[in-house]
């Protein structure tokens, strides 16, 4: 199962549709396939700019997916593809809801000890098929890493969940320790766990559907002055992308 990707900024995007996310995913939990997902934002987009590492990691995933109205943006303005992006957590449930029609196996890592705690009692409610075999959050002991990563690729879940911050430390960590859960598909869920326990707010469903995710978090903190530059610096790459668009 093969989709077309295409470029932003010399950043790899798919073009695949939240069906056909889900079918993908079917397709891989039900015959136990491995891939390397990866959820875009803008914070990720503008990382990969200046981290090599970073940007050759995106362009190896199997299936990079947009989570950012910004990003959608750019797939519209530069190319004339239309890209509704979903947050995170839709994603990472899709997963959770496919792995539960697979009775697939299911494997939890990072966050705090409490949030990790009610992500996983809420899953278990939501998702009846889903077999949790192990859960563990982000600040473990040094002493105890390794029994804890020999667990984790010992499980060999069909579904790796790994809640990491929103970051490239997230993507490059997961990247360098592939070998641990390469026996099926592995996500990082940014701030999903932290959505899916209720420590976290999200937009409504109403403007979700419509692809307003940047207004919804401008209105929350239209203050964040990070986020502010981050947007700044990626608009005037998409204008310099549409005028060389222009030349050639």
């Amino acid at each position: 199962m093969a989709f077309a990707d295409y470029y932003i900024f010399g950043i790899k995007l798919t073009d695949i549709s939240r069906d056909e996310w889900r079918n993908y995913l079917y397709d891989r939990l039900y015959h136990g396939k491995y891939a390397r997902i990866i959820i875009l934002t803008e914070k990720k987009l503008f990382q990969a700019l200046y981290n090599k590492e970073l940007k050759e990691t995106i362009n190896q995933a199997d299936i990079v997916l947009c989570a950012s109205s910004l990003i959608a943006f750019f797939s519209q303005y530069l190319y004339g593809k239309f890209t509704r992006p979903s947050l995170a957590v839709t994603y990472v449930l899709d997963a959770l809801s496919v792995a539960s029609e697979c009775f697939a196996t299911v494997s939890f890592y990072g966050a705090s000890k409490k949030t990790l705690f009610m992500t996983v009692k809420k899953v278990s409610k939501s998702f009846h098929g889903a077999k949790i075999v192990n859960s563990y959050p982000k600040n473990i002991p040094l002493e105890e890493r390794g029994r804890v990563f020999v667990a984790l690729r010992k499980s060999a879940a069909k579904l790796a969940l790994f809640n990491l911050g929103n970051s490239k430390n997230s993507e490059l960590w997961i990247n360098k320790n592939y070998e641990i859960f390469r026996q099926g598909v592995t996500i990082g869920t940014d701030d999903s766990f932290e959505v899916i326990a209720g420590k976290k707010s999200v937009p409504s469903i109403e403007m979700q559907d419509k692809g307003r995710l940047g207004l919804y978090f401008l209105l929350r903190n239209p203050l964040n002055i990070a986020k502010i530059f981050r947007c700044t610096v990626l608009l005037g790459y998409c204008l310099v992308a549409k005028a060389r668009k222009k030349i050639d």
